[in-house]
């Protein structure tokens, strides 16, 4: 004989209405069984609510994580830039030291003003002459401005 046919008619018999009845009989006649039974109820179901609240948060912060990964980082678009036009490390870690000294949000945005990099190139910074080679290379004064720039050049404001 198995383990699992030895198992087998005691599991029937503990499974039977007829042996649940006479235990629900025999053990809920006095008041603290009562009691007893409920409060174990209680936390059966309390204990699984739990379990399920703390394995919805458990994926909600996995699915928090994985999309705050995806967005792009101010430091991540300025390394893309960087890379398009080519930069060498030293043009960047000064462009990097440029942004810090102007306190901006992110230093991507030197590449979109370019009244920030004249500024760098016109202060009594020692470095200012290469902040202008910077600002001549990534814009250069002889280069026609887009449409986009023009059309923004010419709308007039709009006062609300």
């Amino acid at each position: 004989m198995t383990s699992t046919e030895s198992i087998t008619p005691i599991v029937s018999a503990v499974l039977s209405s007829d042996f649940l009845l006479a235990a629900k009989d025999g053990f809920l006649q006095s008041q603290s069984a009562r009691t007893v039974a409920w409060v174990l109820g209680l936390l059966v179901v309390m204990g699984t609510a739990w379990g399920a609240s703390a394995i919805s948060g458990s994926i909600r912060r996995k699915e928090r994580a994985k999309q705050s990964s995806k967005k792009s980082k101010p430091k991540d678009v300025f390394d893309e830039i960087c890379s398009a036009h080519g930069l060498s490390p030293e043009e960047k870690r000064q462009l990097l030291g440029g942004a810090a000294v102007l306190d901006l949000v992110s230093p991507a945005l030197l590449f979109v003003d370019s009244g920030l990099l004249n500024q760098l190139a016109t202060s009594d910074r020692e470095d200012a002459g290469e902040f202008r080679k910077l600002a001549d290379r990534l814009f250069p004064p002889d280069a026609a401005p887009s449409e986009a720039d023009l059309a923004d050049l010419t709308e007039t404001p709009t006062v609300v």
